[in-house]
């Protein structure tokens, strides 16, 4: 069985195309199952399910990706879960080509293809996912033709087998904000088992960015201070205890960013907010250790 799991957040016109893409693959996907995060939650249940009755909705109080992403697992039945945004529309095969992606020998998550509409575009890349081993900083492309294991997968659109869960835990829901960086801690949680990552890119899904909703919950600087915070997160977890010197520089250059002023000079006060974040990061992954270190592994881990 596979399941299909949809966060989504304040984007209900925009949930119905994509579950107007998947209707005509029910054939293929066991279960369908939306998670809404939005205040409205429950006054938009009974109408969305009425135009699709064949989905599962379910209402989280307060929104988060990672907590949506892990809700969809805990409720579903499928031996593989494939999560989506609720921002793209699925191609016809897309379903299919993650079955038959997970019938190679060593696949445990498939990373499918992400085709950007509406003039996004992904940055110039060569290989799909990377993840540079001196600062963390990820570079990817999923729109390329190669085929085969990567680094990492993204949870806009990937597939997983339910198994991978008992093995290595949920998603983290330690990161904050729009929650960048959890899809590639899970990731990384993957393959230090020794389980594979594979990119399918018949399997696809077209992206159409959105303005507000969704991953775009927060902007500005408080978007860059979540983006502190959880990079940092992610490099204590996955790449070092202690930083290395192209790490600091990085983070010092994001904060400086982050705290100019339209004089050139910088804000004194943004500064220590940016500390704090990074100080906050490094309590929360002493944390996630412990709690990792107090627990059998299993689905509760994480």
């Amino acid at each position: 069985m596979i399941s299909v799991v949809i966060p989504t957040y304040k984007r209900h016109a925009v949930l119905r195309r994509a579950l107007e893409s998947i209707a005509p693959l029910r054939e293929a996907a066991d279960e369908v199952v939306v998670v809404d995060q939005s205040p409205d939650a429950h006054q938009q249940k009974s109408a969305v399910k009425k135009d699709f009755p064949f989905i599962a909705y379910l209402c989280l109080p307060s929104p988060g990706l990672p907590a949506s992403r892990n809700m969809g697992v805990f409720t579903t039945r499928g031996d593989i879960i494939l999560f989506v945004d609720d921002d793209i529309i699925m191609d016809k095969n897309c379903i299919r080509q993650h079955l038959n992606a997970h019938r190679r020998d060593g696949v445990h998550v498939v990373a499918g293809r992400i085709r950007q509409m509406r003039g996004a575009q992904w940055a110039p890349a060569e290989t799909v996912a990377a993840i540079d081993p001196d600062t963390g900083v990820t570079t990817g492309n999923f729109d390329l033709d190669y085929e085969g294991f990567v680094e990492y997968a993204t949870g806009g659109h990937m597939s997983v087998k339910r198994d991978v869960f008992r093995r290595v835990g949920l998603f983290n829901t330690r990161f904050r904000g729009n929650a960048l960086f959890e899809d590639i801690d899970f990731s990384c949680r993957v393959t230090r088992k020794g389980l594979g990552i594979w990119y399918n890119p018949r399997a696809m899904v077209h992206h159409h960015p959105q303005d507000a909703g969704g991953c775009h919950a927060s902007h500005g600087a408080s978007y860059l201070l979540d983006r502190l915070y959880n990079h940092t997160l992610f490099y204590f977890l996955n790449i070092a205890r202690v930083p290395s010197r192209a790490f600091l520089e990085y983070q010092k250059n994001l904060a400086e960013f982050i705290s100019r002023d339209p004089s050139g000079g910088h804000r004194v006060t943004m500064l220590l907010r940016c500390l704090a974040m990074a100080c906050r990061a490094y309590s929360s992954g002493i944390m996630t250790l412990c709690a990792t270190w107090s627990r059998p592994s299993g689905m509760g881990a994480v």
